[in-house]
């Protein structure tokens, strides 16, 4: 007999997608109101008098447990063109769970999942000196941390005891066998932001611009979910049932439901169930080379430094929900064994909502149970490193690092670490940029493709796995609509 643990830790299994940090946006000299999304002190130095964020989407998400093979690329999926050998009577892809190879290097198995909307937004840009806008997100995550490569195998693969082991060959895992070294956290967190930022450059003169700048948030959390695993410790044994010993973690959420009606094109959707704010701090400086001679008067360029570069500490803050929460700490000494029957399957096909209300009332029974007030939903703060390089006239290379500063055992939205170089070719009307970036907290590397035409611009940071047709671990892709006008070029006397 066998049954299998449905977790969200299963979504990872549906499409393998890759992280993207929007690094060619970031990077571009005409990201205009884009800025204030990355670093709101070189907004000062926008060529722009004006620029409007009408609207952008990305997607990401990476997982280091599942490797998906297709007998088709992505750009057939995408298109529509894949062949009817992997299509069923009714036309639609014939998905087969063969397509996915465990990679099984005893190493813990995390997964990513981010959605994010930005738009509206707007900035004007004073004499290159002082610049003011409002920028409106929306973010989804879902994301686990550390998870047992044998957790892992048994959440995918179920419990099988006719023959003594997890369910699928090769590999198996021994029936009584105790696992206890398997910490690890899962998060599910929905908000959105408006926010106001400021820029101001302290120190202008044709050999330097240092600005700084700071961002304002007002959040509205649409709902939050965890589980952190401290360590417990348990076995399979010969009756379809898990034995748990030693026992220490926690779990939380608020409304489920909330999630069905949300979506990430309307920045005011779904019900609020709580606020808070957060807040950015950066800072920029650009190196110059002055043009003209001492005393005359100088056109300053759309792009006059040599190098430029920045830092700033990003999503500080977050919300806590009070309202309608289900939060609490689980602790237990002693043995407990729990034996899911019809009511397991019964409960999870009913919904996410009956399932969640099915395993309450199996940890009260089992477990010592202490109940929790509120939920702190924490932003995924990060500490932000970029520079780049004028190598010849329109051609840069550009680097950034992104270093998460919230712990993986946190329970809270992360953004994984990651360090990306880039050159680029870069104009007013178009630009074309190659990031070659290592992820997943410096563990995996990819190339990806940046190519903005006018106010259009596209991105993926994993272009390999995009065009790959038969194995990738991830797809992903950011685009959007941002426009720039005006010119806040200026005439300094030098």
């Amino acid at each position: 007999m066998r049954f299998r643990v449905t977790l969200v830790f299963l979504l990872c299994q549906v499409v393998g997608l890759q992280a993207q940090q929007w690094y060619g946006m970031n990077q571009s000299n005409y990201n205009g109101a884009n800025a204030f999304y990355f670093n709101t002190a070189m907004s000062v130095s926008s060529p722009y008098m004006v620029s409007s964020n009408g609207f952008a989407t990305g997607m990401h998400l990476d997982n280091n447990y599942l490797t998906y093979k297709i007998p088709f690329s992505m750009t057939q999926w995408v298109t529509g063109n894949v062949p009817e050998k992997n299509k069923n009577a009714n036309g639609k892809i014939n998905y087969s769970s063969d397509w996915f190879e465990e990679n099984l290097d005893g190493s813990p198995k995390n997964f990513d999942l981010n959605i994010e909307t930005r738009g509206p937004g707007a900035m004007y840009n004073f004499n290159r000196k002082f610049s003011v806008g409002f920028f409106t997100r929306t973010r989804i995550g879902l994301q686990g941390f550390g998870i047992n490569e044998d957790l892992a195998r048994i959440l995918r693969h179920g419990i099988d005891s006719s023959d003594n082991v997890i369910y699928d060959p090769p590999n198996q895992i021994e029936i009584g066998k105790e696992y206890g070294d398997n910490a690890f956290s899962v998060n599910l967190n929905s908000f959105s932001e408006i926010g106001v930022g400021v820029a101001y450059a302290l120190i202008k003169n044709h050999y330097l611009t240092f600005s700084v700048g700071a961002n304002f948030k007002y959040l509205m959390g649409k709902g939050t979910g965890y589980v952190k695993n401290n360590g417990t410790s348990f076995k399979v044994n010969g009756y379809d049932s898990i034995v748990f010993g030693e026992t220490d973690f926690e779990y939380g959420y608020v409304e489920p439901n909330h999630f069905s009606s949300l979506n990430t094109f309307n920045f005011l959707n779904g019900q609020n169930q709580a606020t808070g704010f957060g807040i950015d701090l950066s800072a920029y400086i650009e190196l110059k080379r002055p043009k003209g001679k001492i005393g005359s008067r100088v056109k300053i360029e759309d792009v006059e430094y040599f190098f430029r570069g920045g830092i700033a500490i990003m999503d500080m803050g977050g919300v806590t929900y009070k309202d309608n929460v289900n939060a609490r700490k689980i602790t237990n000494t002693s043995s407990k064994t729990w034996v899911p029957g019809e009511e397991f399957a019964t409960a999870w096909a009913g919904g996410f909502e009956t399932g969640l209300l099915y395993m309450d009332s199996t940890i009260n029974s089992l477990f010592t149970v202490t109940e929790v007030n509120e939920i702190r939903s924490n932003l995924p703060t990060t500490l932000n490193l970029h520079g780049d390089l004028k190598i010849i006239s329109k051609f840069y290379i550009g680097a950034q690092i992104f270093q998460s500063l919230r712990s993986k055992k946190s329970a809270n939205f992360r953004r994984p670490s990651s360090a990306m170089i880039m050159p680029r070719f870069e104009s007013k009307g178009f630009e074309l940029g190659v990031p070659i970036s290592v992820y997943n907290d410096y563990q995996n590397a990819t190339l990806g493709l940046f190519v903005r035409l006018g106010p259009f611009f596209f991105g993926t940071d994993n272009l390999l796995s995009s065009i790959n047709n038969s194995a990738f671990k991830g797809f992903n892709y950011y685009m959007g609509v941002a426009y720039g006008f005006g010119n806040s070029s200026q005439k300094e006397k030098y």
